[in-house]
């Protein structure tokens, strides 16, 4: 066994051997860190923004493809960590063996992995969270739909049953002298569908920027509010 290190070279694919000392290792394991943190932070920061896109209802149809897409890459991300993880606790039982006077340094650095890799699956957590609201939020919409759908066929099957078996045997029916009764059918069911979407779509404006702004919002802040003047009291803590 050697004693000695070496740094793997990704562009040739080889291990090359490192001869300056441990201080300019670190140096280099830092640097390293540094940037995968930084790698790290960004999705994270992507999580943020999916889901303050979800909670305020504005979520575009991409918005599985983005899921996905931060789902793989901070599952690498973590798989990555973990690994890394293993090498450096390795790298502390070494230097631990051998007295090399760089044990608590060498330490902290799997402290960092160690933080580094329970952020990373907390994003994981946070995304299998987005996916259940999104998927909850989806079905809501289409047992909506599927009700609306319900009640339309309730009224129109009926009608279609009534017209298709006793319409012409039938007398009284509407629009029956008029040469325009069938332009006048048109027109309502036309109107009837018109109402349905408009109506819909007013419902949905309601619920995004009335209701849930005057419901959810604006009672969730004055309850907090309250609650943090109730601590303020108790503590006499000036906020």
């Amino acid at each position: 066994f050697q004693k000695k290190l070496f740094l793997y070279q990704k562009e040739s694919g080889s291990f090359v051997h490192f001869t300056e000392d441990l201080v300019k290792f670190f140096d280099v394991l830092e640097e390293i860190y540094d940037s995968n943190q930084t790698i790290l932070n960004f999705y994270i920061g992507e999580i943020d923004k999916q889901e303050d896109v979800l909670y305020e209802r504005s979520a575009s149809a991409a918005f599985m493809d983005n899921w996905f897409d931060l789902k793989k890459d901070i599952s690498r991300i973590d798989r990555y960590f973990g690994r890394q993880l293993i090498a450096y606790k390795d790298m502390v039982k070494w230097m631990n063996k051998h007295k090399s006077g760089f044990e608590a340094y060498a330490l902290s650095f799997v402290h960092d992995i160690q933080f580094s890799l329970s952020n990373a699956q907390g994003g994981l957590t946070r995304l299998d969270n987005l996916h259940h609201y999104y998927s909850s939020i989806k079905n809501d919409k289409l047992n909506r739909n599927i009700y609306l759908l319900t009640i339309l066929s309730g009224v129109f099957l009926p009608l279609n049953l009534i017209v298709g078996f006793f319409g012409m045997n039938t007398e009284g029916l509407f629009f029956k002298e008029n040469p325009h009764g069938t332009l006048y059918v048109v027109y309502t069911l036309s109107g009837i569908l018109f109402l349905s979407l408009v109506g819909t779509n007013i419902f949905r404006i309601l619920d995004r920027y009335v209701l849930n702004r005057i419901l959810g919002q604006t009672s969730f802040y004055k309850r907090l509010e309250q609650r943090i003047g109730k601590i303020e009291d108790n503590f006499s803590l000036k906020l």
